[in-house]
């Protein structure tokens, strides 16, 4: 039976109405994201960490990390004792930083540092797996989390939460194959729950390593 004119036409219209309700949240949800993204750009780009752990023999990715990260020490001190450094410092990289970051020591000082730390203290894929889950799971938790979150956990989101938790993992198994999938699991989960959870230490500081220590027991 062929569907009447009117029915054809209420039919086209709801279409229309739900297409503009699907473009209005797309909008909105990158209207929420637009000041996080180039942030979350540059954090995603320190994937190289891990690649180089991995890729590089040890004693050169220990001896490039060291040199970056006495580097982003001393800018920061810099920043931190002379008020017209952290002018221009403000001016130049304030867009991409937080608040907190302008007079004190940066998430990249201590993502940098972290990996280091990391180096010394866990195997190379232990290392390399731990800080993804920090770079990949953070990146799309944060950007999840404020685009389409709407269950709040804290100052967080759960839908952010379980969108760093699975991409953190499939990452880690995508670059770090040689470690077993559900230790992989396990790590990943802790990694999140430590994302979420309102530790008042850095999490560039705090994934990494206490992700770690897990994955380093459960190998």
């Amino acid at each position: 039976m062929k569907r009447s004119r009117p029915d054809r036409a209420k039919l086209e219209r709801d279409l229309a109405a739900a297409a503009g309700r699907v473009k209005g949240e797309a909008r909105a949800a990158a209207g929420r994201v637009k000041d996080e993204a180039p942030r979350k750009a540059i954090h995603l780009s320190s994937i190289s960490i891990p690649l180089g752990m991995l890729y590089l023999p040890l004693v050169w990715g220990r001896r490039i990390l060291i040199v970056i990260a006495l580097t982003l020490l001393v800018v920061d001190l810099v920043k931190i004792h002379q008020p017209k450094a952290r002018s221009y410092f403000t001016a130049f990289f304030g867009h991409l930083i937080r608040r907190h970051e302008h007079g004190g020591i940066t998430s990249s000082t201590y993502l940098v540092i972290s990996a280091l730390l990391a180096t010394y203290l866990f195997e190379r894929e232990v290392a390399a797996a731990a800080l993804v889950f920090l770079i990949v799971g953070d990146t799309l938790a944060a950007i999840v989390g404020k685009a389409w979150g709407r269950t709040r956990i804290f100052d967080k989101t759960l839908e952010g939460f379980l969108a760093g938790f699975v991409t953190s993992l499939a990452a880690a198994w995508l670059i770090v194959p040689v470690i077993p999938l559900p230790a992989l699991a396990i790590a990943a989960l802790v990694a999140a729950i430590v994302e979420i959870l309102p530790i008042p230490v850095d999490d560039n500081f705090r994934i990494p390593l206490v992700a770690g220590l897990v994955l380093e027991w459960l190998w």
